[in-house]
This record gives C-alpha cells, sequence and structure tokens, in this order.
C-alpha cells in the first residue's frame, strides 16, 4: 500500500493519495470571497478545489464523496 501526501505543512498535508484515492483536507473560501455572499464563497472554495486537484493530476469528475457545510 502506498500513501503520497501533497503540500505537507506542520498539521496535515492538503491532499493524500493512498491506493489511488486522493482525500482532500478541509476547503474554505479564499481571503477575496470571505466576506462575499455564498454565491462569492462557494466560487471561491470550489476554485480552490479544482487547483488541488489539478496539482494531483485529477478533477471534480472523479470525485467520490464531498460534503459541504453551510
Amino acid at each position: 500500500m502506498s500513501i503520497t501526501r501533497h503540500d505537507t505543512k506542520a498539521r496535515m498535508s492538503r491532499a493524500v493519495i493512498h491506493n489511488g484515492v486522493a482525500w482532500l483536507c478541509g476547503q474554505v473560501a479564499g481571503p477575496e470571497a470571505r466576506h462575499g455572499d455564498i454565491s462569492a464563497q462557494t466560487e471561491s472554495m470550489l476554485a480552490r478545489v479544482d487547483a488541488l486537484l489539478a496539482e494531483i493530476g485529477s478533477d471534480r469528475e472523479h470525485l467520490l464523496s464531498a460534503t459541504i457545510y453551510l
């Protein structure tokens, strides 16, 4: 079994790949959208997810599950 950690910091990795499945850490809206409405925050968060998935060679078409807290 292989585990690959991506962009690891002191407390966590932004993504972990295990047996071909990627696990992303929680994503929030970027600083530019934190005081915007829910649409702006959602677009910002999804852009961050897209960028992280692209960094690890994947995209949203391959998501198995997502939990969204409002």
